[in-house]
C-alpha cells in the first residue's frame, strides 16, 4: 500500500498536483495543513484517495482537527501540522506524543523542510512543502506500507 504525505501548499496546487499525479498508485493521502481548502478543492479530481487532514496554523476557519490518528496496515499513524508542538526547535515533543499514544509513525509539516527520522521505534516523517520548500526544492513524502514494514522516502519536485 502506498501513502502519499502532503503539506504546506499554501493555496498553490502546482506542487500537490504534480505529486499527485506522479503517485498514482497511491490509496490515501494525508494532508498536514496550511492551505487545506485548496487541497480538498483539488482532490475531488482524485475521487479514489482516502483523505485525512488535518489544519495547520495558516488555516483559518477550518473544521479539521489540529491532529489525528489513524490504525493503517498494522501501523499506528499519529499526524498533526507540528506548529502546536514546536517542530521549528525539534522533534521531541512529538516523538513523546507518538511513543505515549503508542504510534510507531509521526507525520508533521510546518518546517518546510522534508525529513526522515527514526527514533526509539518511531518513524518521524516530514514531506517538506509542496510549494514553498525551504531546501531550494519543493518536497513531498511516500509511505510504503509492506510486509516487512514501513518505506519511508522524500520525493523532489
Amino acid at each position: 500500500m502506498r501513502i502519499l504525505v502532503l503539506s504546506d501548499c499554501h493555496n498553490r496546487l502546482f506542487g500537490a498536483k504534480e505529486a499527485l499525479d506522479r503517485e498514482n498508485d497511491a490509496t490515501a493521502v494525508f494532508y498536514l495543513g496550511d492551505g487545506l481548502d485548496a487541497m480538498r478543492a483539488l482532490l475531488k479530481d482524485y475521487p479514489k484517495l482516502r483523505l485525512y487532514a488535518v489544519a495547520g496554523n495558516c488555516d483559518r476557519c477550518i473544521d479539521e482537527p489540529l491532529y489525528g490518528i489513524e490504525k493503517i496496515g498494522g501501523h499506528t499513524i499519529f499526524y498533526t501540522h507540528g506548529h502546536l508542538y514546536g517542530v521549528k526547535s525539534g522533534s521531541e515533543r512529538l516523538l513523546e506524543i507518538s511513543r505515549n499514544l503508542g504510534a510507531d509513525l509521526c507525520l508533521y509539516g510546518h518546517t518546510h523542510i522534508p525529513d526522515i527520522d527514526y527514533r526509539g521505534g518511531v518513524i518521524l516523517v516530514n514531506p517538506g512543502s509542496v510549494s514553498l520548500g525551504r531546501t531550494s526544492k519543493n518536497t513531498y513524502a511516500v509511505l510504503d506500507i509492506t510486509p516487512n514494514g514501513l518505506i519511508p522516502s522524500i520525493k523532489v519536485l
